[in-house]
This record gives structure tokens, sequence and C-alpha cells, in this order.
């Protein structure tokens, strides 16, 4: 029986109008305030989280952030990388859309937002949760996201659709491993061409297709089949060792909806986890 693990993404933010225009990635110079995020995540009973290795292992936990900078649109296709235009250019050939040719972008790679500073800006944040398991043996769990919800303002139009998540497994070291990143989002269906690169000119490669996952089956049992992560059990909690997860949010500027006309008052994300199976020891 597949067990669910939910988990909450509860990410708050407020626009700031500086345009009425419709040009995507906000024109760059339409910044979006990240006035408070928080994040819950729930395991069943074989299964205990927390949001630090030294804290309380529960069957929930949360972390509650102290955003207060503006958090930009940035466009990834990895989950490691994220690039974006400079702050006040616009889309090169119009309204709506995703960068188009003669875009120039930031020669450098952007980064995470910092917490408490008013003034600071960012392009993704990250929450960190540590996992254990109780089990008869010690098979490993592979862990799975069942569903994406964002729920947004009505007025606010479908800025929620380009949100994106990343599920990065920590290493023995604590440290993200990118060579197992999934990369999540609210089954829209629409197709995202991501950037992958950009040169020194600040000319970008786009990505072929997008990385994101996608759901499979029907109505209540459509589910993302790719295991985001796994956790060995143990015989004894106190025994177990913590796997660690970051989860990273982020907007994707490339999405046709990340425009100016959306603005965004406050948004609610859900991450919905679940049991895939045991993996099998080779």
């Amino acid at each position: 029986m597949k067990k669910l693990i939910p988990a909450l993404v509860l990410l708050l933010v407020s626009a700031i109008v500086l345009s009425t225009s419709s040009y995507a990635w906000f024109s760059m110079n339409r910044t979006v305030q990240a006035t408070g995020i928080s994040l819950t995540a729930a395991a069943p009973t074989n299964l205990v989280i927390s949001s630090s290795t030294g804290s309380t292992y529960a069957a929930s936990a949360s972390r509650d952030e102290n955003y207060l900078g503006k958090l930009f649109p940035a466009s990834t296709a990895d989950g490691e990388d994220f690039w974006a235009i400079d702050d006040g250019n616009v889309i090169a050939g119009g309204k709506g859309g995703p960068a188009e040719a003669g875009t120039i972008f930031k020669k450098e790679k952007v980064g995470i937002m910092e917490q408490g500073d008013d003034k600071a800006t960012g392009y993704y944040v990250d929450f960190d949760f540590y996992f254990k398991a109780t089990a008869a043996d010690e098979t490993p769990l592979n862990i799975g996201v069942k569903k994406i919800t964002v729920n947004s303002d009505p007025d606010s139009g479908s800025l929620g659709n380009a949100v994106r998540i990343a599920i990065i497994p920590m290493d023995e070291n604590g440290e993200p491993d990118y060579s197992r990143v999934t990369i999540y989002a609210f089954d829209d269906g629409k197709d995202v061409e991501p950037i992958e690169s950009v040169e020194e000119t600040g000319v970008f490669k786009k990505s072929v297709t997008d990385p994101r996952q996608k759901p499979v089956g029907e109505g209540d049992d459509k589910v993302y089949t790719t295991t985001a992560f796994t956790v060995t059990p143990s015989t004894d909690i106190e025994d177990a060792t913590p796997t660690g997860v970051i989860i990273r949010v982020w907007i994707e500027g490339q999405h046709p909806d990340c425009v100016n006309a959306n603005a965004l008052d406050k948004l609610a994300v859900q991450v919905d986890f679940y049991v895939i199976e045991s993996k099998q020891a080779s």
C-alpha cells in the first residue's frame, strides 16, 4: 500500500507594480517581493522528519523563514545553474513569451535569496529537511512526489503556473547532490524551454526539452513515478541515519505566464510525497 507523506510549501509574495505592460520575465523591472515563506512537511507512521539534524524528529516539521527581500524570476534546466536577464531589461521582440533571439542575459549565474535583509534580492529559496524511518529490515524506501498543488489569489492571474520546485538529496557531507536532482511543477500542461547556459556575450542557449517531471495516470491516481530520494530505515529510530533533502523553489522566467500582467499577492504550493516501493537491495 502506498503511504502518503504530505508536505506543504507555502510561498507568500506581493507584487510591486512598476509597469502595466505584459512583457515576459516581468520585464525584469518588476519584482516579486517575498513577504514570508514557510514550509511544513508531514510523514506517515514509519517515517519521521525534522527541519534540522539536531532537532527532535516527529511526524511533521515546519520551516518559518524570514524573507524580506525581492525574489526575481530566473531560469534553470538542472536546478543548479540559474540564469536571468539584467535588471530593467525587457525580452526582445515584444510581449508575453519566453526569451527570444536578441535578449541579453546576465553573463554570470545568479543565486539564492538571503534571509532577513529587506534590500536583498535573489532568484530561488531553499528549505532543508531530514527524514528517518523505522522498519523490520533495512530495505531502502523510494520516496516520490504524488502531486503539486498551486493555489494563488484568484485576482492575481496565473503566475502560480510558473513556480518550479527541485528536490535535491544531500550527500554524506550535507551538501546538495546535483547528480540526483528532480524538478517538478504544477501540471498545467505547458512545456517550457528553460535556459541551459549563457555565453560570455550574454547570448543564451535553451534546453531542448522541459526538464520537469510529468505525472502519470488519471484523476486521483495521477502521480509522479520518478524516485525523488531514498530513505534507509532502522529497527531503532535513534540509530537511523537521517536523509537530508533540499526543497528549492523559484519562479521560472521562461514560462509564458511569467508576465507583468499576472500581479501576485499570495501563492501557496503544496507538495504531496508518497512511498513508491521498497528499493530491493542489490
